[in-house]
């Protein structure tokens, strides 16, 4: 496994666990996540902010999430993956989606993250759990 995916993997393992301690080394000072689409979760945020959505999605998960990369590639300090996300809600019923993440890596951490999701999924799902 190369450096670069290992930090993905890493990063998305810390996500599922909601480990916001180890996200913050992960990410360069700059760091942007930006969630294209239309949904409640749709906009760019900081480490700082996604943060808060990490605890917010740990506290509502039985175990937390499970990401598995299905798919992957990198070019230099670039990596693309189809990532599936498994989880138990507290409440009863799964939060299983897809993602597609494009990374760019600086200087060994994670500089800027774009992902597509299923949004209208993601909103049935979660938006009622987090505010706009």
């Amino acid at each position: 496994m190369s450096a670069v995916t290992a930090l993905c993997q890493e990063y998305f393992d810390a996500v599922g666990r909601g480990d916001t301690a180890t996200l913050t080394t992960l990410v360069t000072d700059d760091f942007v996540h930006e969630l294209m689409g239309s949904t409640v979760f749709a906009g760019k945020r900081d480490i700082r902010e996604v943060s808060e959505l990490v605890v917010d999605l740990r506290r509502s998960t039985v175990a937390g999430v499970e990401f598995t990369f299905e798919s992957q590639t990198e070019q230099d300090d670039r990596f693309a993956a189809i990532v599936h996300g498994r989880s138990e809600l507290l409440e009863g019923g799964r939060f299983d989606n897809l993602y597609v993440i494009f990374v760019e890596v600086r200087d060994g951490k994670i500089a800027r993250m774009r992902e597509l999701t299923d949004t209208k999924y993601t909103d049935a799902t979660r938006g009622s759990a987090v505010s706009a």
